[in-house]
């Protein structure tokens, strides 16, 4: 007996609770409103950007740092071979290719303060040894007083200072090292807003949930 099924149009014979496939979705850029589904989706677009950034350097042999903060302002950072390598590199490269131009002087202090602050941390070494063999001097203030003899405040003499006077100092530098960084950073985003004045930079990439 023939099935009287086969003289019914195929669209009968499809199970309408079966729901038609959409495909991919385009998730709208906006701000995530809920605080918990934000931090969920920092976390998992962190480590896929991190992830990203690994095989980058596995494929292609570059030297990579991402550096992130968290909307609590907690920091998370990847580099290969370690983030503060790039940065330091991309500072003292950045300085030195513009060098030579009339934002020279934007850049001034980065090289003296990196100085300084290896100085300092060979310093706080030395103090510390010093202090663990009991020999370290409680008067430090020999090279205390007017700074105007020494030109800026980080060109001041250290080898006479006190550990905890090199300790202060210590974290004054690397705040001074972070604006320079700022800065630097800055002006870098300034003369490429102007060398592409010409250019547009409209594309949105929007990233497609799976």
């Amino acid at each position: 007996m023939e099935d009287p099924n086969l003289n019914f149009p195929e669209d009968f014979l499809i199970d309408p609770m079966i729901k038609k496939r959409t495909g991919k979705r385009k998730i709208e850029m906006k701000p995530i409103i809920s605080k918990t589904s934000r931090q969920v989706t920092f976390t998992k677009r962190r480590g896929g950007l991190f992830k990203k950034a690994s095989e980058l350097c596995s494929l292609c042999g570059s030297e990579v740092a991402v550096i992130t903060f968290s909307g609590a302002g907690k920091l998370y950072s990847f580099g290969h071979p370690n983030a503060d390598a790039i940065v330091n590199r991309y500072i003292n490269y950045t300085a030195g290719i513009n060098g030579g131009n009339e934002n020279e002087n934007n850049y001034f202090g980065t090289g003296v303060v990196s100085e300084q602050y290896k100085r300092v941390l060979s310093n706080i070494e030395v103090e510390k040894k010093r202090t663990d063999h009991g020999s370290l001097s409680s008067n430090g203030s020999s090279t205390r007083g007017d700074n105007s003899e020494f030109g800026f405040w980080w060109d001041k003499p250290i080898d006479n200072l006190g550990l905890s006077e090199l300790e202060q100092l210590k974290v004054s530098l690397e705040g001074l090292r972070d604006q320079v960084s700022l800065r630097v950073n800055s002006i870098n985003n300034n003369i490429i807003c102007s060398s592409n004045s010409s250019s547009q930079f409209s594309d949105l990439v929007l990233i497609e949930d799976n």
